[in-house]
Parts: C-alpha cells; structure tokens; sequence
C-alpha cells in the first residue's frame, strides 16, 4: 500500500499507511511458506497395511497396480484438496479431482474417471485404505 501511495505522487511514510491500515482494519497480504498441520499422528494407532508390499518396480506392465491418494494444496482462499488415481507402472493419471472441501465423493469421483478409461487395476490399493474406495474397485 505504501508503494502504490508513492507512486500516486503522495508523500507518506510506511508507519504511517500502516497506522491508517490497523485504524481502517485492512490488512496486507503475507506472503511465504505456511507452516500448516491438518493432522497428528497418534503414534498407539495401528498401522495401515501396504497392500502392494513396496513393490513400485514390481508392475512389468500397464494397470497392473493402481493406486489412489490425496493431497491438498494452499491457495489465497484456503485449501484445495486434489484426488489422484494413479497406475503404478507408466505412472499415468487415471483420475483426478478438486474440491475446497475434503469428503470421500472428492476419492470416488476420481475413482469413477479412471474407471471410465474402460481398463481395469489387476490390483488397487488406496492411501489410507478407504471401505467406500474398495467396495467401488473391481
């Protein structure tokens, strides 16, 4: 703010336009790495299975393994969760989805894309493993 003012030709300092800022109750914008937890580990809570038993090589073709997760990503207005389908071996979208908000339709509809490509996994697997994802895999 205090730029844009000098550039307009006004002659102000920056305590000032930040006095008038916190009086007007506008704020600017911060920029930089957001150091945001979603979740804590509960380190007594049992372990999920690795159903593929950390086999990333072990595919010797196209959708013999497809894999599923989801992340989110910070925007300016907050965050973006994004669902991934995954096959392991030509490590190819299958099916994606975005949403602002986390619900299990976000992994199913990504799951119902891949599925619509008409080829099916010989095995899935889901990160966290989810009775929803499972009961729509072949």
């Amino acid at each position: 703010m205090w730029h844009a003012a000098r550039r307009a030709g006004l002659r102000v300092g920056r305590d000032q336009v930040g006095r008038l800022m916190r009086i007007a109750g506008v704020q600017g914008v911060r920029r930089g790495a957001h150091h945001t937890t979603t979740t804590t580990r509960d380190e007594r809570a049992p372990r999920h299975p690795d159903l593929v038993k950390r086999g990333w090589k072990t595919p010797n073709r196209p959708d013999a393994i497809w894999v599923a997760d989801f992340t989110y990503v910070w925007t300016a207005c907050g965050f973006c969760y994004v669902s991934f389908i995954t096959d392991v071996y030509s490590r190819r979208i299958l099916g994606w989805k975005a949403s602002m908000s986390k619900t299990s339709d976000l992994v199913t509809a990504a799951l119902a894309q891949a599925l619509a490509t008409g080829v099916l996994p010989s095995a899935a697997a889901a990160h966290p493993p989810s009775t929803r994802y499972r009961r729509r895999c072949p």
